[in-house]
């Protein structure tokens, strides 16, 4: 029996990671946090299988307390935390590739999308995570939050806002291995996937380096989910397993 939360469940690599767990484990219950109900028929589940869809409004920090609330009323613990939220574009935002395209709108949307997220989702879910076997959560990052491996520039505010996002994922890790040895919280670094946030960005990606959902959830999965420990803590690491630098 695994219990599973997956916040972003309704986008390219969160429905793909959901697919993933369900090939890992016969008897299942998933929760997805959503603004409104998602049509999930591409998951298919067994009778010992279940999804459950709990209402969300990102925008409202009450809403995510009121769904930690109701998980640890059920009584069984989390085993494994999946963020897979981010964005890098809107219709109203586009990567900087300069300090002039700069904006005070443009900051504070990346970071509430790629950075504030992901925190209040770690400070509501991390008490509810299995303290009596090894757990994990994972959050979306990206390579492009590395502050030593930044060697082109550009892209101001989802660069701040995934370092930020990385920072706080290290302090959480520092913390929280003093009320749960056993979990791991780290940051993921997905590749470039055939999403709709990578989409107006393809055209100078090699072939073999555009991952599709499925195969970035596979890669994910397989080097990440089942092989990190309590010790990789508050690190980062890519779809292969590498680690990422700081």
């Amino acid at each position: 029996m695994a219990t599973i939360i997956i916040f972003g469940i309704s986008g390219g690599i969160g429905q793909a990671i959901a697919a993933e767990f369900l090939k890992k484990f016969d008897t299942i219950t998933i929760y997805a946090p959503v603004r409104s109900k998602v049509n999930l028929k591409e998951l298919h589940c067994s009778a010992t299988q279940n999804i459950i869809q709990m209402e969300w409004h990102s925008d409202d920090e009450a809403s995510l307390t009121k769904i930690a609330s109701e998980i640890k009323q059920h009584g069984q613990p989390i085993d494994y935390c999946v963020s897979a939220l981010g964005a890098l574009h809107s219709d109203d935002v586009k990567p900087e590739k300069k300090l002039g395209q700069l904006s005070m709108k443009n900051l504070m949307w990346n970071y509430n999308v790629n950075a504030i997220l992901h925190t209040l989702i770690i400070k509501e879910i991390s008490a509810l995570m299995n303290k009596k076997a090894p757990a994990f959560m994972g959050f979306l990052s990206a390579r492009v939050g590395s502050i030593s491996d930044n060697k082109l520039g550009g892209w101001y505010s989802y660069r701040a806002a995934k370092a930020a996002l990385n920072m706080i994922i290290r302090c959480a890790g520092i913390e929280l291995k003093r009320y749960n040895k056993t979990l791991a919280i780290v940051g993921i670094h997905p590749g470039t996937v055939d999403t709709n946030l990578s989409k107006p960005f393809q055209a100078h990606v090699p072939e073999h380096k555009l991952f599709s959902p499925d195969y970035a959830a596979s890669e994910i999965m397989k080097n990440i989910i089942q092989t990190v420990s309590a010790e990789d803590s508050g690190n980062v690491f890519a779809y292969d397993g590498s680690r990422v630098p700081e």
